[in-house]
């Protein structure tokens, strides 16, 4: 092949991946891939106790990039916020609570860490992103996710207290690190963020990059938990099917709030994605301060939220474009 031919072939092939816009799923595939084929480099990286820096600096970013006006726009619209807490905190948990006590194997480690997916709030920066791509509220996504996180830790630790099975779960020590890792970098990034908005403005481009930097590094904290000799494939496509089904019904519960509320399609794209998505940030922490010190087998508990945050990003991404095109279409007739 000549020299030309290869570079005509190297340019279309590079068009046809669209780096620029799909660099992060590349990147999260190979992420989870060192993770589960090079556990070596993710354990370095697990023992020198990065996880609860990593979570507090995710959370100084967002907000240090948080818009104090869009969430005192909405602050009236707390009927808006209402059933995106109790499909959060209250079905998502009792769903997988029923399930457990129906279904084989509701003890084990893999249960409770399904549970602890369902406790989790809302990912704060791929559930703005995912509304944006669906043309829908982002303001409203924003104040959902913010309220969400903030809830998350006065109602996570109790509902970790009454729902999971490790013989009592140290309410004050999961308190303190949601307090440390959630709401005091959020509130330095808002301080910071009066101080230098337009530094935040500025490079908000690359700051979003920075945040998405961080997931990948918390899918590694993840991957390299899981035990991979008990992870058989039937049961790999049971998760996927699991995790699809409780962020489908998530969805969809969202989405008839939505109309039930009398909501416009964009408010209801936020609300929709705002109640299925759970934040893989929050999920590591907890998994590696409430299983990790259990021993190695309970290192299956991370598998849930690996699994569950890959779902939603891919599904909701296919999701987000069926709305923006079916909006454009009705914008045009």
């Amino acid at each position: 092949m000549k020299p030309t031919s290869s570079l005509k072939l190297s340019t279309v092939l590079l068009k046809q991946l669209n780096l620029s816009r799909n660099w992060f799923y590349i990147a999260l595939t190979i992420t989870l891939l060192i993770g589960w084929l090079a556990p070596g480099v993710g354990c370095q990286l697990s023992r020198t106790g990065i996880t609860p820096w990593l979570v507090a600096f995710a959370f100084f970013l967002n907000g240090f990039t948080l818009s104090t006006e869009s969430l005192r726009e909405n602050a009236h619209r707390w009927y808006i916020a209402l059933p995106a807490i109790l499909i959060t905190f209250v079905i998502s948990p009792a769903l997988v609570l029923l399930a457990r006590m129906l279904l084989p194997g509701g003890h084990s480690a893999l249960a409770d860490g399904f549970q602890l997916v369902a406790a989790a709030p809302t990912m704060l920066v791929s559930a703005v992103i995912i509304t944006r791509m669906a043309t829908g509220n982002t303001t409203v996504a924003l104040y959902l996710t913010v309220v969400n996180n903030l809830l998350a830790i006065l109602i996570v630790p109790p509902l970790l207290f009454v729902t999971l099975q490790l013989g009592g779960v140290n309410l004050r020590d999961v308190s303190m690190n949601l307090l440390l890792t959630v709401l005091l970098p959020t509130i330095v990034g808002q301080l910071a963020n009066r101080r230098w908005q337009h530094v935040a403005l500025a490079h908000a481009r690359l700051i979003g990059i920075v945040s998405q930097f961080s997931i990948l590094v918390f899918l590694l904290l993840g991957a390299v938990q899981v035990p991979h000799t008990r992870v058989a494939p039937t049961l790999l496509l049971l998760i996927v099917f699991a995790c699809l089904a409780h962020h489908l019904f998530l969805l969809l519960l969202g989405d008839m709030a939505g109309r039930l509320l009398r909501c416009d399609s964009p408010t209801r794209h936020a609300l929709a994605f705002c109640s299925a998505q759970k934040s893989i940030a929050i999920i590591t922490l907890l998994v590696q301060s409430l299983f990790v010190p259990l021993g190695p087998a309970f290192g299956i508990a991370a598998l849930p939220g690996i699994i569950y945050y890959v779902t939603e990003l891919i599904f909701d991404s296919l999701l987000a474009q069926w709305w923006a095109r079916k909006s454009l279409v009705s914008s045009e007739q």
